[in-house]
């Protein structure tokens, strides 16, 4: 037997990203790298990572009001 397991994000506090419904991510999997300018000294905090699930909300849509989570 496969048990998948998936991760949630707590807390998201980017208002700006049509995933972020009352600051929690409704994305299906989220992508996190390191920053460029953090890869030759390696990441020490969270200002050296990105999302990379990030998505700009769009202005004609109510964004992660249309979203549910699966």
């Amino acid at each position: 037997m496969v048990i998948l397991l998936s991760s949630r994000i707590n807390k998201c506090m980017v208002q700006e990203c049509k995933y972020n419904k009352n600051n929690e991510c409704l994305a299906g999997g989220v992508e996190v790298k390191s920053q460029q300018n953090a890869i030759n000294s390696g990441v020490q905090t969270s200002s050296h990572t990105l999302c990379e699930t990030f998505a700009p909300r769009d202005s004609s849509s109510a964004g992660a009001d249309d979203l549910t989570l699966s």
